[in-house]
């Protein structure tokens, strides 16, 4: 698998990166062209992000795995994934309309079809667009909704100011190898890398790997503004090397993966050695959306109270902290939610305490119950953390969980650890309720790593003894 540009991963950078310039190593472009073929290239960027079908629209990544059909959120009929091409049955003619815009017909085959001969590549359902998915052989069903409140939301892509400063001239050394990369999800993977960009920043040497697939360098690369002034990584295009292995890396052109803009892509990470330990104050920093909650006065989008709302949480992402998934049983089966709000409270009685938003749709179920089990995260279970704070979809296909014996609520496989009790109060704070537990039974795994969440990244803990 190539670091980003194999089928299954090439899809997850956004369209509208903007094709790699000629290198030349010693070229300074004048600030005004520059901050014209900047802005420019920044402008087609927003319009591709915000496509009616771009990836801002992205609602949906669900996994189809087996022969036995099923449902998939918000879609008509069941998905099965058959002889490598999902197929679609149990809908009515007119729910899927083929890229021409004639009715499909159950069954509907989704795919290649070049490879499939009768499948479609895509198919809308209701104004959203539907379309297969895959890595490494498995199957999943993505749905592009214009309507998604992360597109409609959408107000800007910010970023750094344009300088001249930031276009480092680099050598490209081929080394061809393969190296560990983890994806959005948790998903872990070997990935083909082809060589290193090698470049200078304030006078120290610095690499990153890149793959090298025709006229450009693709990179996945990470740096010390992470967190706290951009995205948790970022993408970078690089022109490919001339005769002599001379390009150049044109930080400004740095931009945020499609995951930036919904949580339903499986975007790589940067590789092991792609983390600058330098600031890189070029290119895009994060995706700016709307405000639509009410501020005082009754008026929307205050300038001040944004600001205000954006420094609380940019302080209080400055806490490192474990995640946790809350579960209980409900009338239709399993509940469980994400959950950074934890803490113990007291030894004496054993207490701890979790909190969940007045909004939250495991509300209920939580109140009704009276019983839960807090998971404590491990390392390797990312894609859970991310799996279940999303809403409107299948939280539990592929958990893998046992009932706790005392109160019968999902204790999952492979975490870290586990608190399971009762609860005996239910305190109001703000737009979150506080509940607190008394714990009946609980559970460690002192081999398993925990899962640790900082500055809008996960991270891994280094012991310092």
């Amino acid at each position: 698998m190539s670091l980003v540009a194999r089928a299954e991963v090439a899809e997850e950078q956004v369209a509208g990166a903007g094709e790699a310039r000629a290198a030349d190593p010693e070229r300074r472009e004048p600030g005004e062209a520059l901050t014209r073929d900047w802005r420019a290239w920044q402008r087609e960027r927003l319009a591709a992000a915000t496509a009616p079908h771009g990836p801002a629209a992205l609602v949906l990544t669900q996994w189809v795995t087996g022969a036995e059909p099923r449902e998939v959120a918000g879609l008509p009929g069941r998905w099965a994934a058959v002889d490598g091409v999902l197929t679609a049955t149990g809908f009515a003619t007119g729910d899927y309309l083929l890229p021409g815009g004639a009715a499909a017909t159950a069954p509907l085959w989704l795919g290649d079809p070049a490879v499939t001969p009768g499948a479609s590549p895509e198919v809308t359902s209701g104004g959203a667009l539907v379309r297969p998915f895959a890595r490494e052989g498995v199957l999943a069903v993505r749905v592009f909704d214009p309507e998604a409140p992360g597109r409609v939301g959408l107000d800007a892509i910010d970023a750094f100011a344009p300088d001249a400063d930031w276009i480092v001239p680099a050598r490209f050394e081929p080394n061809q190898r393969t190296v560990p990369v983890e994806l959005a999800d948790g998903h872990r993977t070997l990935a083909d890398t082809s060589g290193d960009l090698v470049f200078e920043l304030a006078g120290a040497e610095h690499r990153l790997a890149g793959a090298l697939r025709g006229g450009a360098i693709s990179v996945v690369f990470g740096d010390a503004t992470n967190g706290v002034e951009s995205y948790g990584f970022r993408f970078l295009t690089v022109p490919a090397p001339d005769a002599a292995g001379r390009t150049a890396v044109d930080f400004n052109r740095a931009y945020l993966p499609p995951c930036a803009f919904s949580d339903q892509f499986v975007c790589p990470l940067p590789a092991p050695g792609n983390r600058l330990p330098v600031r890189i104050a070029a290119g895009e920093r994060t995706v700016r959306r709307r405000e639509t909650a009410q501020v005082e006065g009754g008026e929307a989008g205050d300038a001040d109270e944004k600001a205000r709302t954006r420094r609380y949480r940019d302080v209080m992402g400055a806490f490192p902290s474990g995640v946790t998934i809350v579960t209980t049983q409900g009338e239709d089966g399993p509940v469980g939610f994400t959950c950074q709000s934890f803490y113990s409270v007291s030894i004496d009685p054993p207490l701890v305490s979790f909190s969940i938003a007045r909004t939250s749709k495991s509300l209920a179920a939580v109140r009704a119950s009276g019983r839960v089990v807090i998971n404590f995260l491990g390392a390797a279970q990312r894609h859970l953390s991310a799996q279940f704070a999303r809403s409107g979809t299948d939280k539990w296909s592929g958990v893998a969980w046992t009932p706790a014996a005392d109160n019968g609520s999902p204790v999952l496989d492979e975490v870290t650890g586990w608190v399971a009790g009762d609860i005996e109060r239910e305190i109001e704070a703000g737009d979150h309720l506080i509940f607190l537990v008394r714990v009946s039974a609980l559970h460690t795994a002192p081999d398993v790593e925990p899962l640790v969440f900082h500055r809008g990244s996960y991270r891994e803990l280094e012991y310092m003894i």
